[in-house]
């Protein structure tokens, strides 16, 4: 899950940033290029209670909220699963509901309409409550409990074909073991480094002293003498 938010209104009214953020925002959730060769100039946002909402139908409902509200959260909901654009929208509206929030609009990124491996859900919730790591902590418990419901539906609609599913899933997995060896074997070179750096600096430093010794018995010598 992925979170981040703007300031909307404040105390003598909107925050301009604030809301020009969060109408790019909810633009890029509909207008973000799709999957294939989709004729289709957009996708359709919903919420708990509407199922379709086109571009203008967001804008009113965000321009009204945002009048009413503090904060516009952008949050990105993924089930880690299988699920095509209206399973995922089934699920999207039970997590939210679940979690408790009502003033939100969302645009699933899921089948014909998505565009990685891995479907999800945008979501712009309005609040006046600054949410906290709990309340992501919660939405993620949510989500994986209702994912797991959602999978054991036979009529459900797939993101994508079941052999291709798990092909992406393996590369995505060998992706992130490969990534791991990367940065351990990155970290070791930058620790071999620093040794390295360390005994040369001592060598230096002894040689130095070795040096100013020398000079000195040098000194005593031609005292001597």
């Amino acid at each position: 899950m992925k979170a981040r938010f703007s300031r909307v209104r404040g105390e003598k009214g909107k925050w301009s940033g604030g809301v020009k953020r969060t109408f790019a925002a909810a633009n890029y959730m509909m207008f973000r290029p799709m999957e294939g060769e989709s004729e289709e100039k957009f996708r359709t946002a919903f919420n708990g209670a509407h199922s379709e909402m086109v571009p203008q139908d967001v804008h009113n409902y965000l321009g009204k909220g945002m009048n009413e509200q503090q904060f516009a959260y952008r949050v990105i909901l993924s089930p880690g699963a299988n699920m095509g654009e209206e399973t995922i929208k089934d699920w999207a509206k039970k997590v939210m509901a679940e979690a408790g929030y009502d003033r939100y609009v969302a645009v699933a990124h899921a089948g014909e309409k998505g565009h990685t491996s891995n479907p999800h859900v945008h979501v712009i919730i309005l609040t006046n409550n600054k949410l906290e790591r709990e309340d992501f902590y919660k939405l993620r418990m949510i989500g994986d409990r209702f994912t797991e419901s959602a999978m054991l539906q036979k009529d459900r609609d797939l993101h994508m074909a079941p052999r291709r599913w798990l092909e992406e899933q393996m590369k995505a997995q060998l992706k992130s073991q490969e990534d791991a060896v990367r940065g351990s074997m990155s970290q070791n070179r930058e620790l071999k480094k620093g040794v390295g750096s360390t005994g040369q600096e001592d060598q230096d430093e002894k040689a130095r002293r070795e040096e100013e010794q020398n000079k000195r018995k040098k000194m005593s010598m031609d005292f001597d003498m």
